[in-house]
This record gives structure tokens, C-alpha cells and sequence, in this order.
């Protein structure tokens, strides 16, 4: 029996995740740049607003990356440890699916009232988010009961294909997990900065303005990354 693994086993774990968020987050960008068609044509910024809608795309999976890859690996290469590990890492893992697909499926509501996505400060003043959410849910059942449908599947898909039974069954390797810890790191925090040249600002949402229209600039961007960046701008981003 092994009685370490390398660390690639949790990277095709990070790896799996940040290509279901990406996808999740492409197609329904896609699926608001189709209803919005015809403005976004007309702005001429197709283009851009994939490209810009990668980055912020990135920049989220990145932040919520960052934490389970320093910490899983850390945790993971001492035996007593182990264990801790693995719990935390998929506790993190759904929490930021879940995080994801809700604030997603939360976005139609405040897109259609207010024609922005909502970030920390719209969230708090909301009154009565449940009964409002309730309210707009009876006006759009069909498409809110498909969208719940989807959510509850893609979550509990998602659960499944994390393999709880077989993940880090043996400790990780001490190398390997060090390796991952400082290049995942690295790349986490390339992507939340989304800036290659170090004299320039990193992503925030001023970047997502590339047209007229304020619901084209909404669309380029992500509601968990709005709302992530309403929360820590008070303290981080100067």
C-alpha cells in the first residue's frame, strides 16, 4: 500500500473545479449576450465582452481557489492532519460551487429591477429578499423552477464527481504538495490580478465599462466577482 501520493491527485480536483465554473459562467454570459443580441451588436463589443468576461471569470475562480490550494496540500502531507484536510477541502469546494451557481441564479431578479448586478451593499439593502425573490419567481415560474432544477443538479453532480471516498486516501507527498502550494498560489493570484505588467491596476470593475450600455458592462462581468470585490475593497483595495 502507498503511503503517499503525489499532490497531482488534488490538482485534477482544482483543475475540475475551475473548469466547471468556467463553463458555467461562459454560458450564461452567453445566454444574456443572446438576449441582449441586438444591443450587443449594435455596441460592436462581442468580442470584448467575452474576452472581458474571461477575465473576471478567472479572477473569481482564482479567489476561491486560493485558499483550499494553500491550505489543502499544507494539511494534506501530515498524517494527523489528513483528515482535517480532506473535510475542509470539500466543504470549500461546494460552498464555492454553491456560491457561484446562487449568486448566478439570484442575478435575473436584479437584472430585471434594477438593471445592474447586484453587489454587497444592493444585497443589504434589499427588504425582504425572500418575499421579493418569491414575488419575481411567481412572475417567471417556468424559468426560475428550470433554473433551480439546474442549480440542484449541477451541485450535486459537481458532489458526486468529487469522489469523497477516494479523495486523499493517502498523504501527500511533501515535494509535490510544496509544488503546488507555491505555482498554485502564483497562479490563484495572477488571475485575481488579471495584470501582467506590475505597474499597472489590477481587475476591478471599472474594467468591465466597453460600452454605452450600463446592462452590456453588467453582462461582462460576474455577480460572486461583484460582489466578492464589494466586500473586500473597504479593506484591501486602496
Amino acid at each position: 500500500m502507498k503511503s503517499t501520493i503525489p499532490s497531482t491527485h488534488l490538482l485534477r480536483h482544482f483543475v475540475l473545479f475551475a473548469f466547471v465554473a468556467l463553463f458555467l459562467l461562459t454560458m450564461i454570459r452567453a445566454g444574456y449576450g443572446l438576449w441582449q443580441f441586438p444591443a450587443v451588436l449594435e455596441s460592436g463589443a462581442w468580442y470584448t465582452l467575452f474576452l472581458t468576461g474571461l477575465r473576471y471569470d478567472l479572477a473569481l475562480i482564482g479567489g476561491l481557489l486560493l485558499v483550499p490550494v494553500i491550505i489543502g496540500p499544507l494539511l494534506g502531507m501530515i498524517g494527523i492532519t489528513r483528515l482535517i484536510s480532506k473535510s475542509f477541502l470539500v466543504i470549500w469546494l461546494l460552498f464555492a460551487l454553491g456560491y457561484i451557481l446562487i449568486t448566478e441564479f439570484a442575478t435575473p431578479y436584479f437584472i430585471f429591477e434594477n438593471g445592474v448586478r447586484p453587489d454587497l451593499a444592493v444585497l443589504a439593502e434589499t427588504k425582504e429578499p425572500i418575499v421579493a425573490g418569491m414575488g419575481f419567481a411567481s412572475r417567471y415560474s417556468v424559468q426560475a423552477l428550470i433554473g433551480a432544477l439546474l442549480v440542484l443538479l449541477i451541485f450535486f453532480a459537481y458532489g458526486r464527481r468529487l469522489e469523497v471516498t477516494r479523495l486523499m486516501a493517502h498523504r501527500l507527498s511533501v515535494a509535490s504538495s510544496l509544488a503546488l502550494v507555491i505555482l498554485g498560489a502564483a497562479a490563484c493570484l495572477l488571475a485575481v490580478r488579471s495584470e501582467y505588467d506590475p505597474g499597472k491596476p489590477a481587475l476591478s470593475p471599472s474594467n468591465s465599462l466597453i460600452a454605452k450600455e450600463t446592462l452590456i458592462n453588467e453582462i461582462s462581468m460576474n455577480t460572486g466577482y461583484k460582489v466578492a470585490y464589494s466586500a473586500i475593497q473597504p479593506y484591501f483595495v486602496k
